[in-house]
């Protein structure tokens, strides 16, 4: 049995929900192509006051194709502390911004 890789992919979001449902589409799309990977996505909501969270949450179940995780800070910390977040957790970063 050949082992997958894990790929995990962490975005941060700060009042997206004009676009995150877009975007979650276009990401789905992308990972089910990556069939050699076991992948995992982390949505830090950046403590966004619009609906970027509840649509996060709503969404879900929606994936199936990808584990599919939110983490919501209280209040807006900057892309930096979610950054730093993302470091301590995974132990590697590949920034893409």
């Amino acid at each position: 049995m050949v082992k997958k890789y894990l790929i995990s992919i962490i975005v941060t979001a700060y009042n997206e929900e004009s676009i995150i449902s877009e975007f979650l589409d276009a990401l789905s799309n992308v990972i089910v192509q990556l069939k050699q990977f076991n992948v995992e996505v982390l949505f830090i909501n950046d403590g966004s006051t619009d609906n970027t969270l509840s649509i996060l949450k709503e969404q879900l179940s929606s994936y199936q194709s990808f584990r599919f995780r939110v983490v919501s800070f209280s209040r807006n910390f900057g892309k930096e502390n979610a950054d730093l977040h993302r470091t301590s957790r995974t132990g590697r970063v590949c920034k893409t911004s």
